[in-house]
């Protein structure tokens, strides 16, 4: 085909791509009507006019204004080079609505090679163009937002492709510091495993899941995230990406952690209160009988409290009260359960611990205590002992209900035959007399 037969001037005309010519020096000299319709001006307006001219209002796609350097012309113009495909938004006083343009331009040289005219043209990409930024949003968001890649689930996937903002916040990673690793990497010692299966099944099925979890931060500081995933497609309806959105919620943990301690804990000696202790012995018995193993409960108990509070006021019983609690953890293992079950009443249930141990550490807790009374702020020292009832699982006592009943026959035992010592339950303590004075 013989394109010299062409009629350019009216190709360009019916162009609906805008065509904008510009002398060395930016001015208009020539404009298409699509170009006119696109830049919102007409023909009279843009003839002579640079791209100094107010009418001229443009903005970058983050839709801050486009300084005059920056203008298309004037990086060709600068650098005798063409650009392509620059992303720009027009606007004007007229309206509010935006007109978002791809544009290239490229210089033209004559015989000397100097420069002769930049020719610009704008394809009006407005249809295609968000007008949301949702990009910015999803940047600037509060709520940590994390994109992994779909597969593979296990190993070291999924990796990490982004992460806003408030993930460096929370987290203390950069991006770079985590792109292409996968989100694993925030999981720690106590971290739940039934949790992290949930999310794993969850993504091997690609399903949307929702959890809470414990991570931990760059620092190793732990923290709580509400955190919901959900399943990304691509085009031809593949499941090609997992964005979650995650929302830090440590203090609404914190906070419900000492609503629950309020519940469950004494206020004077922390330790479990009664309810407390029910909640926690009864997990430590289901426990023991999955593993086979021993348990021990301990019932103790002040001899002649009363006296202590008659002689030294019930501040001084408080003292006593919480000298002796502090002395319990000293001698109890981490995973013993101490609590106050009411006035100078003590227990303690220890897991996987025989009679004959606990007996000994009881013999060790009531030398100790003979030897370290209580000081109290006026000076004076309080001495006293106590009584100690203790009974074990056996086919006859196999509930929280039955230690306690039989470690409390012990107890008293232990009270009315001459206090300061330890007593084991057996069935021939059945027919002791259970009255005893304080």
């Amino acid at each position: 085909m013989d394109l010299s037969k062409l009629n350019a001037e009216k190709l360009i005309k019916n162009l609906h791509t805008g065509v904008v010519v510009h002398a060395p020096d930016s001015s208009i000299v020539y404009a298409n009507p699509a170009a006119l319709s696109i830049l919102r001006i007409t023909q009279k307006q843009a003839l002579g006019h640079d791209v100094f001219d107010s009418q001229w209002n443009l903005i970058d796609e983050l839709r801050k204004p486009l300084s005059v350097d920056k203008h298309p012309v004037n990086l060709v113009i600068k650098s005798k080079k063409r650009i392509s495909n620059i992303e720009l938004g027009i606007c004007d006083g007229s309206c509010e609505d935006i007109t978002w343009v791809l544009c290239n331009a490229y210089p033209e040289f004559d015989e000397n090679n100097n420069l002769a005219e930049v020719v610009t043209t704008f394809i009006d990409i407005t249809h295609q163009k968000q007008t949301i930024p949702f990009k910015e949003i999803v940047e600037l968001a509060n709520d940590v937002i994390l994109v992994t890649e779909a597969d593979p689930i296990i190993e070291n996937g999924p990796k990490i492709v982004y992460a806003n903002q408030s993930f460096t916040k929370v987290t203390g990673y950069h991006l770079d510091e985590v792109r292409g690793k996968t989100p694993r990497i925030l999981q720690g010692p106590k971290t739940k495993q039934s949790t992290r299966d949930k999310i794993r099944h969850a993504l091997e099925n690609k399903q949307q899941v929702s959890e809470q979890i414990l991570n931990y931060k760059k620092s190793g500081e732990p923290y709580w995230i509400d955190m919901n995933i959900f399943p990304l497609k691509n085009a031809l309806g593949e499941v090609a990406y997992y964005a979650a959105i995650e929302r830090d919620v440590t203090k609404m943990k914190q906070y419900q952690a000492q609503l629950k301690d309020l519940t469950i804990k004494d206020p004077l000696t922390n330790l479990l209160n009664r309810r407390g202790f029910i909640e926690s012995s009864k997990l430590a018995l289901d426990a023991c009988f999955k593993n086979e193993q021993h348990l021990t409960l301990t019932m103790i108990d002040i001899d002649h409290f009363k006296r202590i509070n008659d002689e030294f006021g019930h501040e001084g019983g408080d003292l006593v009260l919480q000298s002796i609690a502090e002395t319990f953890k000293s001698f109890c293992d981490n995973n013993d359960i101490i609590a106050r079950l009411g006035g100078e009443e003590f227990c303690i249930v220890s897991q996987d611990k025989c009679v004959s141990t606990v007996v000994k550490t009881l013999a060790k807790l009531q030398d100790f205590l003979k030897d370290n009374p209580v000081e109290l702020p006026c000076g004076q020292y309080v001495s006293y002992t106590v009584s100690n009832g203790v009974s074990s699982l056996t086919s006859e006592s196999c509930t929280l209900q039955g230690l306690l009943k039989n470690a409390d026959k012990a107890l008293y035992r232990a009270k009315n035959t001459g206090r300061d010592q330890t007593v084991v339950f057996n069935e021939n303590l059945y027919g002791t007399d259970l009255k005893t004075a304080d």
